[in-house]
């Protein structure tokens, strides 16, 4: 436990660093989510989950979400997954659009629906793990029932993992994750550590860089927590 909370702390540290260099358009939330997963066989397993969100700083949710997916693994060292995610997302209003008496455009929540279909390979290089997934998402989304767009993404992700030792319960990582279809619209930069605390609860902690690039660009700053329970 001693270990785990020194890694807090030191996740803090680095968000307070940054958050004193913050600019406009820079923003802070936290991420946390809770898994379960049941192995159906040894190389087929399902999941459920949820998520909550926060932004603005952390004074506003930003979404609350659903999932449930199943992994099967191919071979030693390729695995596939599919699943479905609803999600209840709220946007922010825009700092640049105001009404014509002067009031400012209130923020929206929309719905998404999600679909996700994913291949992950992975290599082993000594106590070093290096995996790279590449995922299709396909997402569904209307803005308070008024209309609703179709979107295709495709999210490429390169993993490195350090194996530390046997005995030792955390796993510290490092990973990249850009956007794109058309163009590249969101790029994620994080650092973590994995931490098994027995035979069936894990978490995951990390701090993540993500910059969106939309007709201005935003930069999040964000502290995610994952606890995940398999059986």
């Amino acid at each position: 436990m001693k270990k785990i909370h020194r890694f807090i702390i030191s996740v803090a540290a680095m968000i307070g660093t940054s958050a004193a260099a913050s600019a406009q358009n820079n923003d802070f939330g936290i991420w946390t989510e809770v898994g379960l997963e049941k192995g159906i066989t040894k190389d087929f397993s399902a999941n459920v989950g949820f998520k909550l969100r926060s932004q603005d700083m952390t004074r506003q949710f930003e979404r609350v979400c659903g999932y449930a997916f199943v992994e099967y693994s191919i071979c030693s060292w390729l695995k596939a997954d599919a699943g479905y995610e609803y999600i209840h997302k709220y946007n922010l209003p825009d700092d640049d659009v105001i009404y014509d008496e002067g009031f400012e455009y209130p923020g929206t929540w929309e719905s998404r629906h999600r679909a996700n279909v994913s291949l992950t390979a992975s290599v082993n290089w000594g106590p070093v793990k290096f995996s790279l997934r590449e995922r299709y998402r396909y997402a569904h989304i209307s803005e308070d029932g008024e209309f609703a767009e179709h979107e295709h993404i495709l999210r490429s992700r390169l993993t490195v993992e350090w194996k530390i030792s046997e005995k030792c319960p955390v796993r510290p990582y490092v990973a990249y994750e850009l956007y794109s279809w058309a163009k590249a619209d969101k790029m994620r930069y994080n650092i973590g550590g994995k931490f098994a605390l027995n035979e069936h609860n894990s978490l995951d902690i990390f701090y993540r860089i993500q910059d969106r690039v939309g007709y201005r660009k935003v930069t999040d700053h964000v502290l995610g927590i994952t606890y995940a329970y398999s059986f």
